[in-house]
């Protein structure tokens, strides 16, 4: 509404890289709002992207 960027950083897949589908869900309703989302395993990648 305010034409602000958001980027939504969220722990998607798990070690064997699957991703869990209600994540993958949300991921898709908010890039219909527009948001950048960037989705990470869970653990060190998550430090070391950041």
């Amino acid at each position: 509404m305010r034409n602000l960027n958001c980027i939504i950083v969220q722990e998607c897949y798990d070690s064997r890289k699957i991703g869990q589908p209600e994540i993958l869900e949300k991921q898709r309703k908010c890039e219909c709002y527009g948001a950048e989302v960037v989705q990470l395993t869970v653990g060190p990648e998550l430090f070391i992207h950041f």
